[in-house]
């Protein structure tokens, strides 16, 4: 290759590079970002008014408020007591719901599949009634996760466009913990070599969902950030020490037995693919069998192992794209990522997009982006629908994310004539 062809072929690749937008800036940029927030506004009021009319006893819903959390709070009432290897058994925690949450009637059939390590999280919350722990714990954790990103130097735009999102009202009234586990993901992904205590901490920490920290080592060993897999290593097993101190050795047997039969009926199927932001997830929703749709999750899987590799490997690449490749290719990745997890996807769009050093959008990302933010109002889509939107929107952000982390190093890297 000539040094005039090394020369058109990069031009040619960077002319893919994003350019000013009228949708990052300027006046659309600003009733966009209006349209969002109002809208968001509006959801939430919505969701307050709902809240209210449960409380004072006007609407009874079909489950608790809060969804998941009764289990995390169920948990924390049972920490430091006889009770907790027994929840691990479905049948004993459904009982335990229903008697202690009237709107469950027989219904609230949630397994409990958290390490006993979550139990040391979650017990503080043990002293405090329902009502009050369900707020606390949902708002405390969004904070922690919004934290993280102005942390990370998320711009303050970006950060509007996300807390007005679907994703973040989905996690809140869930009760799940996206918010926890996007919060110690960013953390762990944004300073491992400036500051490997925080990122190894967060890094242990994150441990109590385990299948979330999966890319987390590809990307420590290949970029040599060793002193933060020491620490992690070391707050993982301070975490499992704690626990076998305060609890005993049979809930983690419980807890392995509980996984083992939950994986055992995903994977043959039994789950609501409606739910599900993989690549699994979205094969099920599409119809086809279980086994074809494991090797397809398997190949993502792989491939974003492969990519974290390779990123994490480059100098070039800045360590906010670093960090976002990994947030956005976690709910590839783990075959039962659920859509309250979507939270990791939007902190990856957010560095990706959303921070001090991050280029501005070709006008493409930003039509992109505003497809992703109105699909994800949607979710979960309602019982029937023929179109597995929650995994398009993780495969979305995942391919926004990867397509400028792999343009930035080769338009920022010289020309090399070959003769």
């Amino acid at each position: 290759m000539t040094r005039d062809q090394g020369a058109g072929h990069v031009a040619g690749s960077c002319a893919l590079m994003p350019q000013p937008s009228a949708l990052s800036g300027g006046r659309l940029g600003l009733i966009l970002l209006l349209a969002a927030i109002s809208f968001g506004v509006f959801r939430w009021v919505l969701y307050g008014q709902f809240a209210w009319a449960v409380v004072q006893g006007a609407y009874t819903p079909q489950g608790p408020l809060g969804g998941d959390f009764i289990v995390f709070w169920t948990m924390a009432k049972a920490a430091f007591t006889d009770r907790l290897g027994d929840l691990y058994t479905l049948e004993v925690m459904s009982l335990e719901l229903d008697g202690r949450f009237l709107a469950c009637d027989g219904d609230c059939r949630l397994p409990l599949l958290y390490p006993p390590t979550f139990a040391l999280l979650m017990s503080p919350l043990k002293l405090l009634p329902y009502g009050v722990a369900f707020p606390v714990w949902s708002i405390g954790t969004g904070l922690f996760y919004f934290w993280s990103l102005i942390r990370a130097k998320g711009r303050t735009r970006a950060l509007l466009f996300a807390v007005s999102s679907g994703a973040v009202l989905s996690a809140a009234i869930t009760g799940q913990n996206g918010f926890l586990t996007g919060a110690l993901l960013v953390l762990a992904l944004t300073s491992p070599a400036r500051t490997p205590l925080i990122a190894g901490i967060a890094a242990g920490v994150l441990t109590v969902k385990p299948q979330l920290g999966l890319l987390l080592p590809i990307a420590y060993i290949a970029a040599g950030h060793w002193r933060a897999v020491g620490i992690a290593a070391v707050t993982t097993g301070a975490l499992i020490a704690l626990s076998l101190l305060a609890f005993g050795l049979s809930p983690w047997a419980a807890f392995f037995g509980a996984v083992t039969d939950h994986w055992g009926a995903l994977s043959g199927g039994d789950l609501d693919p409606r739910y599900v932001i993989s690549p699994y997830g979205g094969a099920l929703h599409l119809g086809l069998p279980s086994p074809l749709a494991l090797g397809l999750q398997l190949g993502a899987t792989v491939m974003a192992m492969a990519a974290t590799a390779v990123i994490w490997r480059r100098e070039a690449v800045p360590p906010a794209l670093k960090a976002a490749i990994v947030l956005a290719a976690v709910p590839i990745a783990s075959p039962h990522a659920l859509y309250y997890e979507l939270t990791l996807s939007l902190a990856g769009l957010v560095l990706a997009f959303g921070t001090g050093g991050a280029a501005r959008l070709h006008w493409g990302e930003g039509l992109a982006l505003t497809a992703l933010w109105i699909a994800s109002i949607f979710l979960p889509v309602p019982e029937g629908a023929l179109i597995p939107l929650a995994a398009i929107i993780a495969l979305g952000a995942f391919a926004l994310v990867l397509r400028r982390v792999l343009l930035v190093p080769l338009c920022s890297a010289p020309v090399v004539a070959v003769d």
